[in-house]
């Protein structure tokens, strides 16, 4: 009788054992700091696909560019199997002076192209779902370029759902550039949200440096000469996981120039799971 007891104890033990969360390897890390982003120590996790890739940054200058890329001309290669089907993908650029991009074929959507700044700065995000037969590259026109330097990235995200774009310039002149967004208002748990950022530069050739916003891990900082250099152009891309439905507070990160100054712009791009 006895034994019988203390065997179905230990077997009911088995069922009331609290879960074991996994920290994994994205999304903020444990802050701890009551930021809410996400606390892998005490919240439930998001589908560890649920995970944005840099499938490839480009870009294009006086003295370097990526691959074919070139004055009025992106094009972003895409590795053997880097993309899925259902796959949300998405272009972030940035042009110096007044260029309109183009899309890379009628499949993709524009959500933002916004010209900015004194010295003249253009940004875009392009966003489509990925099918089973994407090509091997996107490539398109950039319309009435002047120098033509650029940035961009494209990013798959799998397992996404519905997502909303916010963006916000700036007219003060500065060094550091404090890349100031908008507060993002979460309505799902595990919402993703990507922080893309740049400046317009009012002089050229310079190096720099990027920081994202606290507890955002970066994907992505490079300049129109590729790594920390720049002619006239610079992106920084991070993001970060919020557990629960809220508003964030004003997100800033900082582009840091050796002595130029230049005018902020910064975009948000708030990301839910997929149902």
């Amino acid at each position: 009788m006895n034994r019988t007891l203390v065997y179905l104890a230990l077997l009911s033990g088995c069922f009331i054992k609290p879960n074991r969360v996994d920290p994994g390897d994205g999304g903020g890390g444990d802050d701890g700091n009551g930021s809410g982003i996400h606390d892998a120590a005490v919240d439930a996790r998001p589908n560890p696909m649920f995970k944005p890739t840099v499938v490839a940054n480009v870009h294009y200058s006086d003295t370097s560019a990526t691959g074919s890329n070139g004055a009025g001309f992106y094009y972003i290669p895409v590795p053997p199997n880097s993309i899925h089907e259902g796959d949300l993908l998405l272009i972030i650029g940035n042009v110096d002076n007044g260029p309109q991009w183009n899309l890379p074929d009628a499949s993709w959507h524009q959500e933002r192209n916004v010209f900015f700044g004194g010295d003249g700065q253009t940004f875009v995000v392009f966003s489509k779902t990925a099918t089973a037969t994407e090509p091997d590259h996107y490539a398109q026109n950039i319309m009435a370029v002047s120098s033509g330097a650029f940035t961009a990235t494209l990013l798959d995200i799998p397992k996404a759902g519905a997502f909303v774009v916010q963006h916000r310039t700036a007219s003060t002149s500065e060094n550091p550039v404090h890349n100031t967004a908008d507060p993002v208002t979460i309505s799902a748990p595990n919402t993703m949200v990507i922080f893309a950022a740049g400046a317009d530069w009012l002089s050229s050739t310079n190096t720099f440096s990027t920081a994202p916003p606290t507890d955002y891990t970066p994907l992505a900082s490079f300049g129109d000469r590729d790594n920390q250099d720049f002619w006239w152009t610079t992106q920084q891309i991070a993001y970060a996981y919020y557990p629960t439905p809220q508003t964030t507070p004003t997100l800033t990160g900082t582009s840091t120039s050796q002595n130029i100054s230049g005018q902020s712009w910064a975009v948000t791009i708030a990301i839910e799971p997929a149902p």
